[in-house]
């Protein structure tokens, strides 16, 4: 078994430039990203401490107030860009309550003509 430091040191001689590879993963946008996700895992209400201890009905109350708190989380960084979102629900590391509905929905909807899904017309 090779020793810790041998990783370490094999990391070091590699060929791959992984900021080249990070770059290309994530737009150019790696700074971004990591802001994002450090500003959601060190907000208290993305916290998953005790939620295997809680009932079914528990869980999801819990669940449906993260839901709430990731959206106003959302609103309040200002994230409209779809990578940026998908980086802050990937932060959160939960399942939400919306996610079933939106796997379900947003299939039939995109399918409707958009004259249907209009609630003025």
């Amino acid at each position: 078994m090779e020793a810790p430091g041998s990783l370490a040191a094999a990391r070091q001689n590699s060929r791959i430039n992984t900021a080249a590879i990070t770059a290309l993963i994530y737009d150019g946008k790696e700074q971004r990203r990591r802001e994002i996700t450090t500003i959601i895992e060190s907000d208290p209400a993305f916290a998953s401490d005790g939620k295997h201890f809680l009932s079914h009905t528990g869980r999801y109350e819990a669940s449906i107030a993260k839901s709430a708190a990731f959206h106003l989380k959302c609103e309040a960084l200002g994230l409209v860009d779809p990578s940026e979102i998908r980086w802050a629900y990937e932060a959160v590391d939960d399942i939400l309550p919306t996610d079933v509905h939106m796997v379900r929905s947003t299939r039939t909807i995109a399918r409707y003509p958009a004259a249907l899904n209009d609630p003025c017309a």
